[in-house]
């Protein structure tokens, strides 16, 4: 079985999205011939987490090693306090003054240390083949940088936009940055993208995408449940931090719907709490705070219709990896995006659902047709989408990758 390094910065059990992508990738890789090995940081500081994921994740071969950004230090400082983790590495002043303190991302310290790490990891296993994925792109510079030093097959990925997500503070910032950036995207043997969207918003021509994807062993249970409900029934999982997301619009609608109501999973920001416990939506919206992966999903999966939405800086290029895991319990889906969108792009294109703007009248109208009509996803679309074909697809370009660099020695 060959042998791959995969580097990322985000691991279980961070709960976030961010983390999914290359722990599903290794988790399925063995299916198709590749041993992975994770090289990641040890525990930072965050808002969330999910001890079930991982409780998984420690199935498969990784290696953690020590950092000095901003999370790692919290998580050291707190640890020692007896105080939550998340109350200093994840407030918005910190995330400013590491950014502006750090050339290429927040997470740049853990370069060097992961660097080492990663090169004798490379030796002692004899590693074949690196992928690093992105944000944040400390990941890849690491990536880069095995791979010139080593002379191995490199393959880059992206998760989003971050050139435009995370604007760089200064110009020298930026100078860095897009420098490193290039120099990534020269050494990449291929490079893949999360989205359509994120190759043209990066300049990544050539780029193979990969979308995100649902892990089918997350959902038996929800299938075989049988759920008690009354009226129709709309769901959401994540969360709801930004003062931009577009919930006020979606409450007013429901508000003004008979036999309409609202579930919504995960964290939330506390302007928003005062809306939902308004007296008029009394028996109308039921909150859970943030529960691991699997249990937001068995909630989410009695919904008649799943929600989706993004703050207004990213919704033209990226694509919230819950619009796949709503792919992956068959449900029709209502996105109230602004404008022009790549999530309005993947419902219109698999036919999942429903997109309008915002605005109450809309959402109601939206609700309105989705209560007359029956939508049941086309089930190849499902399956496209699950994590073990979006792995295979991964193993295949890095066949081609090695095949490639085999032709040239």
């Amino acid at each position: 079985m060959k042998k791959v390094l995969i580097v990322s910065y985000y691991s279980p059990p961070l709960g976030t999205g961010g983390v999914n992508r290359a722990f599903k990738f290794a988790k399925y890789l063995p299916q198709f011939g590749w041993e992975p090995y994770v090289l990641t940081v040890k525990k930072v500081a965050y808002f969330q987490y999910d001890y079930e994921k991982e409780r998984e994740f420690l199935r498969i071969k990784h290696l953690r090693t020590e950092s000095l950004d901003v999370a790692r230090l919290s998580y050291l400082l707190f640890r020692r306090n007896g105080r939550k983790t998340a109350d200093l590495g994840t407030t918005p002043a910190i995330a400013r003054l590491a950014r502006l303190f750090t050339l290429i991302d927040p997470k740049s310290p853990w370069i060097p240390f992961a660097y080492s790490a990663g090169l004798r990891l490379i030796r002692r296993e004899n590693i074949q083949l690196i992928f690093a994925t992105s944000p944040p792109l400390s990941s890849n510079v690491v990536g880069m940088l095995l791979a010139k030093r080593t002379g191995l097959a490199y393959v880059a990925d992206f998760r989003d936009p971050f050139l435009d997500v995370y604007p760089p503070p200064t110009f020298l910032h930026r100078t860095v940055l897009e420098t490193a950036f290039r120099k990534i995207k020269k050494r990449a043997d291929a490079v893949t993208a999360v989205t359509p969207a994120v190759v043209n918003a990066l300049g990544l021509e050539g780029a193979h995408v990969i979308e995100n994807g649902y892990d089918p062993d997350d959902l038996p249970v929800i299938s075989r449940e049988k759920h008690e409900k009354k009226g129709f029934l709309l769901a959401y999982a994540g969360s709801l931090l930004g003062r931009e997301f577009s919930l006020l619009p979606l409450l007013e609608a429901v508000r003004e719907m008979d036999d309409v109501s609202l579930l919504i999973v995960g964290k939330i920001g506390e302007g928003y709490l005062r809306f939902i416990e308004d007296p008029r939506l009394s028996g109308k919206v039921e909150f859970r705070e943030y529960l691991p992966h699997r249990e937001a999903l068995r909630l989410i999966a009695k919904a008649d219709v799943l929600w989706v939405t993004q703050e207004k800086k990213w919704t033209r290029n990226a694509v919230p990896s819950k619009l796949f895991e709503y792919i992956g319990l068959g449900k029709p889906i209502l996105a109230t995006v602004e404008g022009e969108s790549e999530i309005a792009n993947y419902i219109s294109r698999f036919r999942l659902g429903i997109t309008v703007s915002p605005e109450k009248e809309a959402i109601k109208r939206a609700l309105i047709e989705l209560k007359k009509r029956e939508h049941k996803l086309d089930p190849s679309v499902i399956e496209y989408f699950s994590r073990q074909k979006q792995t295979e697809r991964l193993a295949f370009i890095f066949e081609e990758v090695l095949s490639s660099q085999a032709s040239r020695s």
